[in-house]
């Protein structure tokens, strides 16, 4: 199946979508002070999907909120960055974005911005500031800085991360692995994964997170469905089993409706191009009934004279 953006974006949401895994993913990834000043236990999903149609082809997005412990509200932006290279319009593309949301509160509350990077193009470079990602040099921000729109952002570099800072948080642990190495030549990293996911302690969130792990190797990789499940396999586990039933079942019916659908553009597609060549035809016909050369009516339609003979234009 081929890559696409949409195969991160998908899991990623699927993943810190939960409430328990989002909230264990920003406590290990915030500032102390600041998960310090929130009640990530009540921390909740607002929105997403929220970035304009020009965004979405560089992020995709979450917003969360979380109260303080002030009684006020405080949220989190997490911009998932899935662009090939990295490029300096990341950070224009967030000031967007935070202006976005700033536009749609009747009240206004901070809005911490989150970048997280999967790191296909290796370390991230490009700095945790709006100037920083900008390349402004230190004399433009000693001249200009109180002129200039400036703020952090809070950087989760994937591949230079250490994920054994979510090991008592093991599902998150099984899927940020998998997200790190999803791009590896070999599938050595997916034991590790499966002695994470035997970790789980409730049965039903085993099967859930398996599913949706196969699911998303499924459509990230070229390799065959019977490769990626054998670790599971292997595992003994029978709540893997299930998950690799369902996934298998659930492929089985996104492929036929992607067939379905491919067949429904086709079909649509040979429509117009027969309606097309009909149009094509039956003015090289009123030609030839005016007296045009077979070859001046292929160069007006645009069609060849085989094309126009096979169509009985031009044999008299």
């Amino acid at each position: 199946m081929p890559e696409h953006p949409s195969n991160h974006d998908r899991f990623i949401k699927q993943v810190l979508g939960r409430p328990d895994l989002a909230a264990a993913f920003f406590a290990r990834t915030l500032p102390s002070a600041i998960v310090e000043s929130v009640r990530l236990d009540e921390l909740k999903l607002v929105e997403s999907g929220f970035v304009d149609a020009e965004l979405q082809e560089s992020f995709s997005d979450m917003l969360f909120e979380v109260p303080a412990q002030d009684g006020k509200r405080i949220a989190f932006a997490l911009l998932f960055e899935h662009k090939a290279t990295q490029d300096r319009r990341t950070a224009v593309q967030i000031l967007g974005y935070l202006a976005h949301v700033y536009r749609k509160q009747t009240t206004f509350i901070p809005v911490i911005p989150f970048l997280f990077y999967q790191g296909r193009d290796g370390r991230w470079k490009l700095g945790q500031s709006f100037a920083e990602m900008l390349g402004f040099s230190e004399h433009q921000l000693r001249l200009l800085g109180s002129y200039l729109p400036n703020f952090a952002v809070r950087l989760f570099d994937l591949k230079q991360e250490n994920l054994d800072q979510f090991r008592s948080a093991v599902e998150l642990a099984a899927m940020l692995t998998t997200m790190r190495e999803i791009w590896s030549q070999t599938l050595d990293f997916l034991p590790e994964v499966v002695d994470l996911l035997l970790q789980v302690p409730e049965a039903e969130k085993r099967v859930e997170s398996a599913r949706t792990l196969l699911i998303y190797l499924s459509y990230s990789r070229k390799e065959d469905f019977g490769e990626l499940k054998a670790p599971l396999e292997r595992s003994g586990a029978m709540e893997l089993r299930e998950a690799i039933m369902t996934a298998a079942e659930q492929l089985k019916q996104e492929g036929k409706a992607e067939g379905r659908l491919e067949g429904r553009l086709e079909g649509r597609l040979e429509g117009k191009l027969e309606g097309k060549l009909e149009g094509k035809l039956e003015d090289a016909r009123r030609m030839e009934e005016e007296g045009m050369e077979l070859r001046l009516i292929a160069k007006i339609t645009g069609l060849t004279t085989d094309e126009l003979l096979d169509n009985g234009i031009g044999r008299n």
